[in-house]
């Protein structure tokens, strides 16, 4: 058992990959003896409230989105002091550089670990500022002990942009396949409440509405698949024009949601490691995606991958999904749920975290 003290640092605790990935590990991690405390620099958020109902301390810096404030990083220099970590790891851009400037001040014999989450972005999709962030990431990138990526998709471009080679390392996400599994008693009630008709095809589209994520495309996808309806699920969808499709905006309830649905569908520009396809396959339900990020990876052979940016193929390929028998994707999704329990566990990624906050 470790004796570590970890102190995360993260950017929010709002409904996110990063924040419910966190949100999953740092229990685990609690179960192998690694005391651990979270700094949040935006307050509250639904996985702040998670992390304090399982007994972590969270710390919210009182800071808001885009506006440095000092009395912020004074709140860190406190709890930092307090807590005294062995490590401090920060979780995504804004993060890393506080928790950085502010170890350097108050716990200088701390590990700084960084971990970023992304791949390549457009720059023409996102402000100065984060380019900004990124640069200066670039620069002091030998600064941390380590910079871990989710996907070798992240490493690579984040290599290009300058980040430190030697500093850089990969640990993919680990699936709570407990939470994310088949719920077929859920389905017929769910599909009720979604009005879906009893012979519908659904494509559960999980991702929050950002540009990275494409969901214009998805919906033009979609729109020519042949009457397949996309369920969309994640922050800000409720404000997507979509047609005929279900937008729900941010839910707690995706399992559920997943076990109404037919195949989980990925049309992102970018990504590094999707959690949300791994999550609908372990699910039990077969996927189609771009080809971005470790998605070849992790959808297999229980699948299909198109060409990012091409809605005529991605709509080809959820037309072919519709096309099979209920029994030939059920059949494809168990096979996904038994590739993604083999590969892509919790346990797995757990342990290399915790090995490396031992060194």
């Amino acid at each position: 058992m470790s004796s570590r003290r970890v102190l995360h640092v993260i950017t929010s605790l709002d409904r996110g990959g990063t924040e419910g990935f966190l949100a999953g590990l740092a229990p685990k991690l609690r179960a192998r003896g690694i005391e651990q405390e979270i700094a949040v620099m935006v307050d509250g958020g639904d996985h702040a409230t998670t992390l304090r109902d399982a007994g972590f301390v969270v710390h919210e810096l009182g800071m808001s989105r885009g506006v440095p404030d000092p009395r912020g990083l004074l709140r860190l220099v406190r709890c930092m002091k307090a807590f005294n970590p062995d490590v401090v790891q920060g979780w995504l851009y804004h993060a890393n550089l506080v928790a950085a400037l502010v170890a350097a001040v108050s716990a200088p014999r701390a590990r700084l670990i960084w971990n970023i989450r992304s791949v390549e972005m457009d720059p023409a999709d996102y402000g100065w500022s984060l380019r900004l962030v990124v640069k200066l990431g670039a620069w002091l990138s030998r600064w941390p002990g380590a910079v871990v990526f989710n996907s070798d998709a992240g490493r690579e471009a984040h290599q290009k942009l300058g980040f430190s080679p030697e500093k850089l390392q990969v640990i993919q996400n680990g699936i709570d396949t407990q939470r994310f599994r088949p719920l077929p008693d859920r389905r017929d009630s769910m599909r009720a409440s979604l009005g879906l008709g009893e012979h519908a095809i659904a494509a559960a589209v999980i991702a929050r509405n950002d540009p990275a994520k494409d969901l214009p495309g998805t919906i033009t996808a979609l729109d020519h698949a042949g009457g397949v309806t996309g369920v969309f699920v994640g922050t800000d969808t409720d404000k997507l024009d979509a047609g005929q499709h279900v937008v729900l905006g941010m839910r707690r309830d995706v399992p559920e949601i997943l076990s109404a649905c037919d195949m989980v569908v990925l049309g992102s520009k970018s990504e590094g490691f999707p959690n949300a396809v791994a999550e609908g396959m372990a699910a039990g339900l077969p996927a189609v995606a771009t080809d971005v990020g470790d998605v070849s990876l992790i959808v297999g052979e229980c699948g299909r991958v198109v060409p990012a940016e091409d809605s005529m193929a991605l709509s080809a390929a959820i037309a072919t999904m519709a096309q099979l028998t209920p029994g030939e994707r059920a059949a494809l999704g168990a096979r996904a749920r038994d590739h993604i329990e083999r590969s892509f566990s919790m346990d797995v990624c757990v342990d290399r975290f915790a090995a490396l906050y031992e060194r």
